[in-house]
């Protein structure tokens, strides 16, 4: 598995915005998925969500483990990560990332990294392992075993950018 920094806020802003997440199929295929950092609407839902509701409807999880949510239909989904309790999937709660369109409301395990801000200021993407097996599991990943190796890019800019979390 691969995890890269796809795209940042601006030339003058670091700040990671999209993360391209690279893994295995079973049949032994190099496969990606985009996840985005920030409120972006993607046009295609990434690998592992499940739908739960309709437009309009809420869903109740788990109180204490977190999840990743979605909003949205074909061609335009908006996200929330770390969800707990009730959500009610509607347009007020989400946006409308597809107008006149009738949307649902989906879930996955929480991905296994997130931007955090540090008690320096720095923004850093911050990997937790012990997430990851059951996260490649949820989207049919070939392995989900870790071996929490890291490597980081060279020249490396100031800044812790990758920690674990």
């Amino acid at each position: 598995m691969r995890l890269d920094i796809a795209a940042v806020q601006s030339a003058t802003n670091p700040t990671p915005t999209l993360l391209r997440f690279q893994y295995f199929l079973p049949s032994g295929t190099r496969t990606s998925m985009s996840m985005p950092l920030n409120n972006a609407v993607l046009p295609t839902l990434p690998a592992g969500y499940v739908r739960v509701c309709n437009e309009g409807q809420s869903y109740t999880f788990s109180s204490t483990v977190p999840v990743d949510v979605a909003y949205g239909e074909n061609g335009g989904y908006t996200f929330r990560r770390g969800i707990t309790g009730t959500v009610a999937f509607n347009n007020s709660t989400f946006g409308d990332p597809l107008v006149g369109t009738p949307k649902g409301g989906f879930w996955r395990p929480r991905a296994p990294f997130e931007i955090q801000t540090l008690a320096s200021g720095q923004i850093c993407v911050a990997a937790n392992p012990e997430r990851i097996p059951a996260f490649l599991t949820t989207i049919g990943a070939a392995n989900a075993t870790v071996n929490n190796s890291q490597v980081t890019p060279w020249p490396r800019r100031s800044g812790p950018w990758i920690q674990k979390a």
